[in-house]
C-alpha cells in the first residue's frame, strides 16, 4: 500500500484498502516472484529487493571502484554514487541516474553511475548468474554502503563487496488485471524469425 510520496509502482491507495483486502479474501489476484540483490560484506550478507549503492559523502571525495564480473575485470568508475539494481529497482535510483528500464522477467544486475567523472559512464546489465565485485580504489572517498536505501556502513579504500542476485526470493501481491496480462504476454515464447 501506498502511504508515502514514492509509491509509484504500488497498486493500492490508502482509501482502496478494504476493496482490495476483499479482493485478496476471494482469491481475486495474481502472485509474481521476485528476485533480490545479495550483498556479501565480509561475513554478512545483505538482501535488498530495489538495489544497492555505494555513495560518496558530501564534502568527502568521489566513488572510486573497480568492476569484476564473473572474476574477470570489468572496467573502473569514478562517480557521486554507483547504483547496483533489480529489475525490479531499475525504475527507481537506477532509472534516476539514467539506467534502463529492465523488465522483471529478465535475471539481470543492472550497474548505474550517478554522476560520472571519468571510466565507465554508462549503465551496465549483467547476467543473474555471473557474480560482480567492487573494490574501492585507494584514491576512493569513504561512500556510505546502502541496502535498498538503507545504510549498513561506511566503505574504506580497498575494500571489496560481493554482489549477486538471488532469484525467487520474494513474492508480490497483484490485484491489477493489466499486470496479470502483460505477465502473460511476457511469458509466452518468442516466435523465431523468419528467414527474409
Amino acid at each position: 500500500m501506498n502511504l508515502g510520496n514514492l509509491g509509484f509502482l504500488v497498486e493500492v491507495e490508502p482509501p482502496e484498502l478494504d476493496a482490495a483486502l476483499d479482493r485478496i479474501d476471494t482469491g481475486d489476484f495474481t502472485i509474481e516472484e521476485h528476485s533480490a540483490v545479495v550483498l556479501t560484506d565480509g561475513g554478512d550478507e545483505s538482501i535488498g529487493f530495489n538495489d544497492i549503492a555505494l555513495a560518496s559523502v558530501p564534502g568527502e571525495r568521489a566513488v572510486a571502484a573497480s568492476l569484476t564480473v564473473s572474476g574477470r575485470a570489468s572496467g573502473r568508475y569514478r562517480c557521486d554514487t554507483l547504483v547496483i539494481a533489480t529489475p525490479i529497482g531499475s525504475t527507481a535510483y537506477s532509472f534516476a541516474a539514467g539506467g534502463p528500464l529492465v523488465s522483471p522477467m529478465l535475471d539481470a544486475l543492472i550497474i548505474s553511475p550517478v554522476a560520472p567523472i571519468s571510466g565507465i559512464s554508462r549503465p551496465a546489465v549483467v547476467s543473474a548468474a555471473e557474480p560482480i565485485e567492487l573494490t574501492l580504489a585507494e584514491d576512493s572517498g569513504q561512500p556510505a554502503l546502502q541496502v535498498d536505501g538503507a545504510i549498513t556502513r561506511r566503505m574504506q579504500p580497498g575494500e571489496t563487496v560481493e554482489v549477486r542476485m538471488k532469484l525467487q526470493a520474494g513474492l508480490v501481491v497483484r490485484l491489477d488485471p493489466s499486470a496479470t496480462s502483460a505477465a502473460a504476454v511476457q511469458a509466452q515464447p518468442a516466435r523465431p524469425a523468419v528467414p527474409a
